[in-house]
């Protein structure tokens, strides 16, 4: 079996009853095992933390005619997701905790790569990168594999890459590598005709 990279994930929308999709992928620090994704992807909107009106539960696809939920909140409504926020707001990350035995053969998350972020890949100008996703504007919705973007390092400041490809709506959430190598981000969108992407040691940051 292939380990794949990017897991499809989406939220069903409570006031309007649409899903919200996106992409996600799967990542380890030290012994603990995390589901990582953008955190405006179940919500489809800037990032807020206005829990009453978020989705109770993000879903992951393992197959495309299955799927398996994540609980958000607990029963007071706090988050159950490790997230980030600072003066300018909530970051656009999200991480879900998640049992390793599900990628073990027999469980039901085996045909996933556990990527590594103990030693994430730094950036550098001109680099290509290729991300993955799960796209819902040309196909549909989930689909194996995933789509591949390619694109080049034209910036990184902090936290942030920017890239000179254009990532379609649903690869947010998906994880980004260096061609031929590791992981060095996870994309986020666009803005001014480019690519975003959180670096991946900037999630290594994040988690304990």
């Amino acid at each position: 079996m292939v380990p794949v990279n990017a897991v499809p994930v989406f939220a069903r929308e409570p006031v309007l009853d649409v899903l919200n999709t996106g992409s996600g992928f799967f990542a380890v620090t030290g012994t603990r095992v995390w589901l990582i994704t953008a955190a405006h992807v179940p919500i489809n909107m800037q990032v807020h933390s206005h829990w009453g009106t978020w989705p109770r539960q993000l879903w992951v696809c393992p197959a495309v005619q299955s799927s398996m939920a994540y609980e958000l909140f607990d029963a007071l409504g706090a988050p159950l997701f490790r997230h980030v926020r600072d003066v300018s707001g909530m970051a656009d990350f999200m991480a879900l905790e998640t049992d390793p035995a599900a990628f073990l053969p027999s469980g039901a998350l085996a045909r996933y790569e556990v990527l590594d972020l103990g030693n994430p890949i730094p950036p550098a100008p001109g680099q290509c990168v290729v991300a993955e996703g799960y796209p819902s504007v040309q196909r549909l919705w989930p689909y194996d594999p995933a789509e591949q973007l390619t694109g080049s390092v034209v910036r990184f400041d902090g936290g942030l890459i920017e890239i000179d490809s254009i990532p379609l709506k649903g690869f947010s959430g998906g994880p980004a590598f260096v061609l031929g190598g590791g992981l060095v981000g996870m994309t986020i969108g666009s803005q001014q005709g480019r690519g975003r992407l959180v670096r991946a040691s900037w999630i290594r940051e994040q988690l304990p």
